[in-house]
């Protein structure tokens, strides 16, 4: 083999291993960084708003109260409750492909995880569900917010829908803001809308083990 041929096939395998080795670095070392946003001054009433972050070792679903002082979810979004309005609001947020052609991980295939990969327009899901802190203690979380906070949580996030009635013959699924891509996914979201709210987090979660860790640490 002719060796520009040689080199050519280096970079052809070099450059990806490069980019992933580069990316899962800085997910890493990003993790460790903490961030919190500057708001203006608000009074606060000295409650506490309990909300969680629930893993199924992928991927992180915000988890709120679906009624209390601040919110009625089921007056709001009624088609999650389709299958009974339980008493918690189980929120992600994710690629379109991926969300609604890939049930089971036997359903996935090449070209859904390409395009889940690299670029796809995004859809919320929404379904009321028990408790969190019955999920494995592993891959839970518990925050507990101040007023001002939650009160930013629940307007960031209800912002975040781009049309109010499901996809067809989906209940559980809405299109939203924003597209689904390396730089932001769906555990990436969760942090966001944490750090929307005021809450420190850290500087950039695409995965879920680092952003667990964190709140471990943290709260």
């Amino acid at each position: 083999m002719p060796s520009r041929w040689k080199k050519w096939c280096l970079r052809a395998v070099s450059v990806p291993f490069f980019i992933v080795l580069v990316y899962g670095m800085a997910s890493l070392l990003l993790a460790l960084v903490p961030v919190q946003r500057s708001l203006p001054a608000e009074a606060a009433d000295g409650a506490v708003h309990s909300v969680y972050l629930v893993s199924n070792g992928v991927h992180i679903n915000l988890v709120l109260p679906a009624r209390d002082a601040e919110a009625d979810w089921p007056q709001w979004l009624p088609e999650a409750g389709v299958d009974g309005v339980g008493e918690w609001l189980y929120l992600g947020w994710g690629s379109e492909a991926f969300y609604t052609q890939v049930p089971t991980w036997g359903d996935l295939t090449p070209s859904v995880a390409a395009k889940a990969l690299l670029w796809d327009s995004s859809v919320l899901f929404a379904r009321y569900g028990p408790p969190p802190h019955t999920a494995e203690p592993a891959y839970v979380r518990r925050l507990d917010l101040s007023t001002p906070q939650y009160r930013r949580l629940l307007a960031d996030v209800r912002a975040q829908w781009a049309e109010p009635a499901p996809l067809p013959g989906q209940p559980h699924f809405y299109r939203a803001r924003g597209a689904y891509q390396p730089l932001q996914t769906c555990n990436e979201w969760v942090r966001r809308r944490l750090y929307h709210a005021g809450v420190r987090v850290p500087a950039w979660t695409p995965f879920d083990r680092p952003l667990l860790w964190f709140f471990e640490q943290h709260f």
